[in-house]
């Protein structure tokens, strides 16, 4: 039988034991864990630009100002869908000397009322891009500066929404 001296001596090396066990296991935690969660935060991190467009193929395009003065700087847009020619382009007409551009965060209703003619006839990107479209150029009764496009899609017509541009001479 041990006395008090060799039981405290021998309790005392076993909790030395232990906390040397626990520190190598810490030590050895941190070996792997560390890189995993490095690893983790890399992927994440690249999934995020990748899905953000961060990696587009498109590149930016800068504009330089008009070098003719007042006349707004207007790049066309590139197009996306390569079958029909049309993509993502945003409509633009040119009607008694002035630019209407197209809107689609109009809240107001507008109602067609004098006709002009087709789309297509006037000078703008319903002319370049859009020539096989057919639809009809209105003004509208509630406003002088906006036009309506009227698109003809199947048995149902659609109306586009175009707002006169504001001089830069003006502001």
């Amino acid at each position: 039988m041990k006395n008090y001296n060799e039981m405290a001596s021998d309790v005392l090396r076993r909790i030395g034991e232990h906390e040397t066990l626990q520190r190598e296991r810490k030590k050895n935690m941190k070996k792997i864990i560390i890189p995993i969660c490095c690893f983790c935060f890399v992927a994440l991190l690249g999934i995020g630009l990748w899905q953000g467009g961060f990696f587009g193929d498109t590149p930016a395009v800068e504009l330089e100002d008009s070098t003719i003065i007042g006349e707004q700087d207007y790049i066309e847009p590139e197009t996306n869908n390569q079958s029909s020619g049309a993509g993502d382009v945003i409509g633009m007409v040119k009607y008694g000397g002035a630019n209407y551009v197209q809107c689609s965060t109009s809240t107001k209703a507008y109602t067609p009322d004098k006709y002009l003619g087709e789309a297509y006839d006037f000078e703008g990107t319903y002319q370049s891009h859009f020539s096989n479209v057919v639809g009809g150029l209105y003004m509208t009764k509630e406003d002088p500066n906006v036009l309506m496009v009227e698109l003809k899609n199947g048995e149902y017509n659609d109306y586009v929404i175009l707002i006169r541009e504001q001089d830069k001479s003006n502001q």
